[in-house]
């Protein structure tokens, strides 16, 4: 499967199952996409009880994403 293909389908909606699914299968640019997409739209996925999950199961997702948001403030500076 060619990962640019599936990056065209992800969007806020179904951004966590997309997640899961470059994990499982070691595709770091989807992961790399997938990550960034919640980053921006941070305020709408924080609360899903599914995203509380998967950080519960995965806290390096947590740390990825503080990584990039802290990465993202600095640009604006």
């Amino acid at each position: 499967m060619c990962e640019n293909r599936i990056i065209k389908y992800v969007t806020k909606e179904n951004v966590l199952k997309y997640l899961d699914f470059a994990i499982s299968s070691n595709t770091v640019d989807l992961e790399s996409y997938a990550k960034r997409l919640i980053t921006l739209y941070l305020d709408a996925i924080i609360n899903i009880t599914e995203f509380k999950k998967k950080i519960k199961n995965n806290p390096k997702i947590l740390f990825d994403l503080e990584r990039k948001i802290t990465r993202k403030k600095r640009c604006f500076f």
